[in-house]
């Protein structure tokens, strides 16, 4: 019993890292959870008393471990509320966050997204660009300092 509690333990740790390295949404998490707490009542069954490197690093490090991919979970799907801006952007103005030349694609921030654009002249880092044009996910921008 105390070998199974044991791996219990070091199979939560796995999922746990896994949780971290992969998009499952909770689920490995939950799995590290559940595993951590069945081999915890396993090995305090055997003992009345709970070895002192389960008390003193193993509790801990699993418990700054879930709190970590928790932070993460919570981080992941306040990303994904953000509101993807779709439909016409023509008109549209940002800032030039790359440098666009001729032929070479740069980027441009939006309303705080980041958007692969060109232009049919120079657009340097900094300056301000109005949407002429949308080719899908691409932008042709035009400098609103050279444009006036």
């Amino acid at each position: 019993m105390n070998a199974l509690s044991e791996v219990l333990i070091v199979c939560a740790f796995v999922f746990m890292v896994l949780e971290s390295l992969t998009v499952t949404g909770g689920v490995f998490a939950a799995a590290g959870v559940l595993l951590f707490a069945v081999g915890t009542v396993i090995l305090y069954s055997i003992s009345t008393v709970l070895p002192f490197v389960f008390v003193y690093v193993v509790l801990p490090v699993f418990l700054a471990l879930s709190l970590l991919v928790l932070v993460l979970a919570v981080l992941g799907f306040r990303a994904h509320k953000h509101r993807v801006i779709i439909g016409d952007m023509v008109g549209k103005k940002g800032v030039c966050v790359k440098p666009i030349k001729p032929g070479i694609y740069g980027q441009v921030d939006i309303d705080g997204e980041l958007w692969k654009a060109f232009s049919s002249k120079s657009v340097g880092r900094g300056e301000h660009v109005v949407v002429v044009e949308q080719d899908s996910l691409k932008l042709k921008v035009e400098s609103l300092e050279k444009r006036s």
